[in-house]
């Protein structure tokens, strides 16, 4: 509103003037004002709807823009004032979260201090009718499936940047010079991405190169774990993710996801299953979301799952004592379970596996 206000001021200007004094020299200085009045004007709407912004619509637009940068420790603190505002958390928000703390590896000792959802809070929401910004699926390999979103992405909602961004990275994989040169096309209308692609369409146009020094790894990395799955579901997501695995034992950020599945779902014995494959990668400690959901396990079946040489951290252990006992207070009482465990441990998996999956009317 104040934009248009002050738009319809200023376009009354030049015509007045350009009538009463039509020599041209004269009527172009308006021209260049009107110019510099709507650039001011744009300014102050920008600032003013940003200081409109209740705090909670702010932290949801700081998660995306973070997330979409890389900027992984700002996605968090964002999403922890997103929390505190006291909005409900969506499917796409748990999606930048959880990337975001897996990238800070704190996933499996986190993830459960926010608010989940099971059903499209990992890999793909529900609904794929959104712009796809994400680069996850790439990470994880599934070249294709990213490929596919992004494109779907395009035709729905047009030439945006962000998206051409990951359609760039794409093209790095895939060595598609083509892909390539339509992205720079688009980075070049865009003034926030001409600047930042300058210097790899400069390589481009000279060597006729992708791949500069800096992203060589990462490209090395997606292309050694690349799979020829689709995933068009999130319902899928247990079959992608353990196909994954076993294609690729060594890749971290696959074991850690279908983890993380297993755990939103409630699936604690595939959990228990397949936590073995952890002392394949590089971990000092269980993380602690992990041994929390062992701790369920061992209280459901009397099976313990053994990890050798890996050790857990004192506090997860003095946690898992806490439990123990709530749990054997309450343990014919599910709904005095469930309040207990959200009075005294809301932060823990414990809580989410009891308490919330309750809460949701799912079963054990």
């Amino acid at each position: 509103y104040v934009f248009f206000a002050g738009l319809a001021v200023c376009c009354g200007r030049p015509v007045r003037v350009a009538q009463a004094e039509p020599d041209e020299a004269v009527t172009s200085r308006p021209g260049r004002a009107l110019k510099w009045a709507i650039v001011g004007m744009l300014v102050i709407t920008v600032a003013v709807s940003h200081f409109t912004l209740d705090r909670g619509a702010r932290a949801f637009r700081h998660i995306c823009i973070y997330s979409q940068n890389g900027v992984w420790t700002s996605t968090i603190l964002a999403a922890r004032r997103y929390m505190n505002s006291k909005l409900a958390f969506t499917p796409g928000i748990c999606r930048k979260l959880n990337r975001a703390l897996y990238e800070e590896d704190r996933l499996g000792r986190e993830m459960f201090t926010y608010p989940q959802i099971p059903l499209g809070g990992l890999l793909i929401g529900q609904s794929l009718d959104e712009p796809f910004k994400e680069d996850t699926l790439l990470q994880l390999g599934l070249v294709d499936t990213s490929q596919r979103l992004a494109a779907e992405s395009v035709a729905r909602w047009g030439n945006r940047p962000v998206v051409y961004r990951l359609l760039f990275k794409i093209a790095q994989v895939n060595g598609d010079t083509i892909g390539a040169e339509e992205c720079f096309k688009v980075f070049r209308k865009d003034i926030g991405h001409r600047s930042v692609f300058a210097s790899r369409r400069a390589r481009f146009e000279e060597t006729g190169e992708l791949i500069g020094v800096a992203d060589e790894r990462a490209i090395a990395r997606i292309r050694s774990v690349r799979e020829p799955l689709e995933l068009v579901s999130p319902l899928q997501g247990r079959m992608v993710l353990e196909t994954l695995v076993s294609q690729n034992p060594r890749d971290k950020m696959a074991f850690e996801y279908l983890m993380a599945h297993y755990l939103l779902t409630g699936d604690l014995k595939s959990f228990a299953l397949n936590i073995d494959r952890i002392t394949t990668l590089d971990y000092e400690y269980i993380p602690s979301h992990y041994v929390e959901a062992l701790t369920i396990y061992y209280s459901q079946t009397g099976q313990w799952s053994a990890i050798e040489g890996l050790k857990r951290d004192p506090g997860i252990v003095e946690n898992c004592q806490r439990f123990a006992a709530i749990y054997r207070q309450y343990k014919d009482d599910p709904v005095g379970l469930g309040q207990a465990l959200a009075r005294e441990m809301p932060n823990s998996y414990f809580y989410y596996y009891y308490a919330f999956r309750q809460a949701t009317g799912q079963s054990e």
